[in-house]
């Protein structure tokens, strides 16, 4: 039922930004906005979200890889890192994060839980750097100082969530004294579980790897910052540096509100008001999000349908093999 109502509102959300934009933006403007986009630009932004994907998957692997003797193929890794970013842009409540973790544990028999910590892992890494992001464009913008003076509220609020989260994170063993309650079978499957979500956070006693996970995090991150600053600048918009460090924060920390799969609408809503923060028109910064939100959709559909396909094909070469095999048998 609480799934049901968080999809309910997400929808309502979505529908509402969706609703508020059209009435209020020229959208015929924004169309002319769109076609200033090259396609050599277009095509070496989709370039760099697979080399941010490539990123993704040695961070993950690394993370995964924290005290564990198994040693997952990077391609295994890279495959369902690349499934579950596609199943997120098809599907609500972010799916395709539990969609990834079930597709390595069926292809490679890690954990499901275990590979659900080391996901929450990297979100606490992500949001490290988002963090800091947020922090440099405070530090050198009068106008976003302002703005976060505005909603000083809101913003300790959701550093006081994401604290007390990962606090909670880290102590989950505490709920073996709550699992204690249970008869002996169920008590020992908690407790097993437990252990493999808090597992990962081991990365957390090696500082080297946590330095470069967190330095893979920052060309994650950076990367993502530059192709926003390639749409920017080739649709003619003109912003100062630290503003391009605000709108991935801000567009960031926007995917948190419900809204239906691909975030679409609640992500052009904030993002267009990121950048309106900068007196840039909500035509423009409309075809902005337009665009920062295709570049993140189509690729991630499109490697995903071409892995898949690659897999099916060579599951369909196999056959013939497997025939050959039944039949000496």
């Amino acid at each position: 039922m609480k799934e049901k109502n968080k999809l309910t509102l997400g929808l309502l959300i979505s529908v509402l930004s969706i609703l508020l934009i059209i009435v209020f933006v020229d959208l015929k403007a924004v169309w002319k906005n769109l076609q200033k986009l090259s396609w050599h630009t277009a095509v070496f932004i989709s370039s760099l979200y697979l080399i941010n994907m490539l990123f993704r998957a040695i961070r993950w692997r690394n993370i995964i890889r924290t005290n564990r003797k198994v040693d997952i193929q990077f391609m295994l890794v890279f495959k369902a890192l690349i499934y579950g970013y596609a199943l997120n842009q098809l599907l609500p409540l972010k799916i395709g994060e539990v969609g990834r973790a079930e597709y390595l544990t069926r292809r490679n028999k890690e954990s499901r839980s275990l590979l659900l910590g080391t996901i929450v892992v990297e979100r606490i890494f992500d949001v490290i750097i988002i963090i800091i992001f947020l922090g440099f464009s405070i530090l050198f913008s009068d106008t976003v100082m302002s703005s976060f003076r505005s909603n000083v509220a809101s913003v300790i609020i959701m550093i006081i969530s994401f604290t007390g989260a990962v606090i909670l994170f880290i102590n989950l063993q505490f709920l073996k004294k709550i699992t204690g309650c249970f008869p002996d079978k169920i008590e020992v499957f908690l407790n097993k579980i437990i252990d493999n979500i808090v597992h990962p956070l081991a990365i957390f006693n090696s500082s080297w790897r946590v330095v470069s996970v967190l330095l893979i995090s920052l060309v994650i991150w950076s990367l993502t910052c530059f192709s926003f600053a390639l749409i920017i600048t080739d649709i003619g918009i003109e912003i100062p540096f630290y503003a391009y460090f605000f709108i991935v924060s801000a567009g960031t920390f926007g995917m948190i509100i419900p809204s239906t799969s691909a975030n679409v609408g609640v992500y052009h809503a904030v993002s267009m008001g990121a950048l309106m923060i900068f007196m840039v028109p909500k035509e423009q910064a409309l075809s902005f999000a337009i665009l920062a939100h295709a570049f993140d959709f189509f690729p991630s559909i499109v490697l995903g349908g071409i892995l898949f396909g690659y897999g099916r094909l060579l599951n369909l070469k196999n056959i013939p093999s497997l025939e050959k095999d039944i039949a000496k048998h």
